[in-house]
C-alpha cells in the first residue's frame, strides 16, 4: 500500500474510496433486477475494502504510542452509526412513503448521495503527508517531520536510499510468526464482528419484542462501545500497551457471549439475554482496534507493515464469511450453537494474544541483550546491524 501511495497520492486514493461508495450506494436506488443489484452491491463492497487501509494511511503521521486513539476514532465510527443507521433507515421509509419516490430506492438515495459530497471535501482536506498538511505553518511542517523521524524506515534515514517497497523486507513477513498471529486473531474478531451488528435486530425480535423496539434496543450497546473503543485506545497508547487490553477486552466479549448462551439454554428472561449483548459488543469492537493498531506498531519499517498490514486483512477479512452463518433461523430464538461460537472464538483471540505478548517479549530481551554486547565493542556495528547508532527496534507487548 505504501507503494500504492507512491503512485496514486493518498487524498486521491481516499477520495476515490468515498466517491465510488457514493455514487455506487446511490445508483442501488435505480436497480431494475435482483441481478443487477447483487452487482452493485458486489462493486459496493470491493470500495469499501479500500477503506481497511486507512489505519496504515494513519500511522504515517502519528507515532506508535499515538496510533491506537486515532484509529480508535476511525472504527468507533461504525458502533456510532449503527447505533442511529436503523433508526434512520425507519425514518426514511416512513418518509418514503409520502413521496413519488419508493421507499427503497429512497433509501439507498439518502444513504449514499451525501458521501459524494464528502468526497468533494475530502479532496481538499486530506493531506498524502505532514509536509503537505495545508492547516499546518512550515515550522509546524517540520515539526511533524521530526517528531516521526524514529518511525520510519531506519534503512532509508541513514544511508539517505529512497523511500518505497523493498521486496527482500516484505517477503520476509511471510515467515513472520506474529503475523500468523494477529492475523487469526483478527480472523476471530471479526466472525463476532460481523455477526452480531447483521442479526442483532432479529435476535433482539426473537426475544419477543415488536420490530420496532428491536431496533430501538439495538441502538444503546452499539452507543456504549463507541464510547468504550474510544477509551480503550486512549489508555492503551498512555500505557503503550496492546496484548492487556486485547486479552481483557476479547474475554469480556467472550463472557457476554457465554451469558446470552447460558441464559437461552436454561430459559432466562429475554431481558438478562439482552444484557449479555452489552459486554460481547464492547469488547470485539475494542479488539478489532487494537489488533489492528498492535499489527501496523510491531513491524520494524513501512514495507514490513504494508505487507503485514495487507495480510491481516486478507486473512482477517475471511472471517466474516464464518460469521454471518453463525445465526441460521432453525437456532431460534436463543441461538445458543451461534453464540457460543462467538464466545469460543474470543476466549482464543486472548490465548493468542497471550502468546504473541511472550513471543514479542522474548524477542525484546534478545535484542536488548544482543545490543548490549555489540555496543560494547562499538557502536558503528550497532549501526550497521539495526540501521540506528540510538538502540534496536522494541516491539509493543
Amino acid at each position: 500500500m505504501s507503494v500504492l501511495w507512491k503512485i496514486i497520492p493518498a487524498h486521491i486514493y481516499v477520495t476515490s474510496l468515498v466517491l465510488s461508495w457514493g455514487i455506487v450506494a446511490s445508483l442501488q436506488s435505480i436497480a431494475t433486477s435482483f441481478a443487477s443489484l447483487l452487482v452493485l452491491r458486489t462493486l459496493l463492497g470491493i470500495g469499501e475494502a479500500g477503506f481497511t487501509g486507512i489505519p496504515f494511511y494513519l500511522s504515517f503521521f502519528f507515532k506508535r504510542e499515538e496510533l491506537a486513539l486515532r484509529t480508535g476514532l476511525f472504527i468507533s465510527a461504525a458502533p456510532l452509526a449503527t447505533s442511529f443507521a436503523s433508526t434512520l433507515a425507519w425514518a426514511i421509509i416512513k418518509l418514503g412513503a409520502h413521496s413519488p419516490i419508493a421507499s427503497w430506492r429512497l433509501l439507498f438515495l439518502l444513504e449514499g448521495f451525501p458521501s459524494i459530497l464528502v468526497a468533494v471535501v475530502v479532496f481538499h482536506s486530506i493531506p498524502d503527508s505532514p509536509s503537505t498538511a495545508s492547516y499546518l505553518t512550515s515550522r509546524e511542517k517540520k515539526v511533524a517531520r521530526l517528531r516521526l523521524r524514529k518511525e520510519k524506515d531506519p534503512s532509508t534515514s541513514t544511508t539517505g536510499k529512497k523511500p518505497g517497497l523493498k521486496w527482500r523486507e516484505a517477503l520476509t513477513v511471510f515467515t513472520d510468526p506474529k503475523l500468523y498471529l494477529t492475523a487469526f486473531m483478527f480472523f476471530c474478531t471479526n466472525m463476532a464482528f460481523s455477526s452480531l451488528p447483521v442479526f442483532l435486530p432479529t435476535i433482539i425480535k426473537s426475544m419477543g419484542h415488536s420490530a420496532l423496539t428491536s431496533q430501538a434496543l439495538s441502538a444503546p450497546p452499539y452507543l456504549l462501545s463507541f464510547i468504550i473503543v474510544i477509551l480503550t485506545a486512549y489508555f492503551s497508547d498512555r500505557l503503550s500497551s496492546r496484548s492487556t487490553f486485547v486479552i481483557f477486552h476479547a474475554l469480556l466479549s467472550a463472557s457476554g457471549y457465554s451469558f446470552i448462551a447460558v441464559a437461552g439454554a436454561r430459559g432466562w428472561g429475554t431481558w438478562w439475554r439482552y444484557a449479555g449483548i452489552y459486554p460481547a459488543a464492547i469488547g470485539f469492537f475494542s479488539v478489532i482496534t487494537i489488533i489492528i493498531t498492535w499489527t501496523i506498531n510491531n513491524q520494524e519499517s513501512e514495507s514490513k507493515q504494508g505487507t503485514g498490514f495487507a495480510m491481516l486483512q486478507l486473512i482477517g477479512q475471511c472471517g466474516p464469511l464464518v460469521g454471518t452463518r453463525l445465526y441460521p433461523d432453525k437456532d431460534a430464538p436463543y441461538y445458543i450453537s451461534g453464540m457460543t461460537i462467538c464466545a469460543a472464538a474470543m476466549v482464543l483471540v486472548a490465548i493468542l494474544a497471550l502468546v504473541l505478548r511472550f513471543y514479542l517479549r522474548a524477542k525484546n530481551r534478545r535484542a536488548a541483550g544482543e545490543y548490549g554486547r555489540i555496543g560494547e565493542e562499538g557502536n558503528t556495528l550497532v549501526a550497521k546491524r539495526r540501521g540506528s547508532p540510538m538502540e534496536p527496534f522494541t516491539y509493543m507487548l
